[in-house]
């Protein structure tokens, strides 16, 4: 199925209301998605490539929104680098082989979106019983970073939020609240870049997208 123009606002618009909510934007793209396509039609491929741009361009709120913060890694809080690349380990050991063996038939599945979206709920009421915490994010340890990770990592599946995973983790951690948020959109940066550049590289070299180029050239010079 090829999305609609109308579809893909749709879908942006879904994207834009959830992102910076713990609620999985991802598996509500997958659910409206669903929605969207006609009966006895799979949406899986579009919605995988679609799910990767939208997500580029919450890479560049976030850059926005975070911006003094990043300035500060390059300074007095550089030693959070190395505690951000420990947490975004996980995710690049689940994310390549999934990505490459069984995006279809796990990354745009309703049935797992759904259940999933069960435990997330389930994960954001337990987390208010968490003690409340009094490490800063700059003070995050690599073993703290890691678990965090962690969840990021168990997050790739869809209806499983990203950022609720990792606040949570990292509330139960000990964080103080605005430091897990901080701490969790940081480490969205590496991801959502990584896979948005892999994503981009992957579509240059789809042959459809090949072809056309070639043609569109060919007709150029003639």
């Amino acid at each position: 199925m090829q999305l609609s123009l109308p579809e893909i606002v749709v879908l942006a618009v879904v994207q834009g209301l959830t992102e910076f909510l713990p609620v999985s934007s991802s598996g509500h793209l997958v659910i409206v998605a669903e929605f969207l396509a006609p009966d006895g039609q799979s949406q899986s491929l579009d919605i995988n490539d679609l799910n990767i741009v939208l997500h580029a361009g919450t890479l560049v709120s976030i850059l926005i929104v975070y911006s003094h913060r990043i300035a500060k890694l390059l300074g007095e809080d550089r030693q959070l680098v190395g505690r951000l690349a420990m947490a975004t380990i996980p995710t690049v050991l689940v994310g390549i082989p999934l990505k490459k063996f069984a995006e279809d038939s796990v990354l745009a599945n309703p049935l797992l979106t759904g259940c999933m979206l069960i435990v997330t709920g389930s994960v954001l009421l337990a987390t208010p019983r968490f003690r409340r915490g009094k490490t800063e994010y700059r003070e995050i340890s690599y073993r703290q970073a890691f678990f965090i990770g962690l969840s990021q990592a168990a997050a790739i599946l869809p209806g499983l939020s990203r950022s609720g995973a990792a606040i949570s983790t990292g509330l139960g951690l000990g964080l103080k609240p605005a430091s897990a948020a901080t701490f969790s959109f940081l480490m969205a940066i590496p991801v959502i870049g990584g896979a948005s550049g892999w994503e981009i590289v992957s579509l240059m070299w789809e042959p459809e997208i090949t072809t056309r180029y070639n043609r569109k050239m060919c007709s150029v010079k003639n």
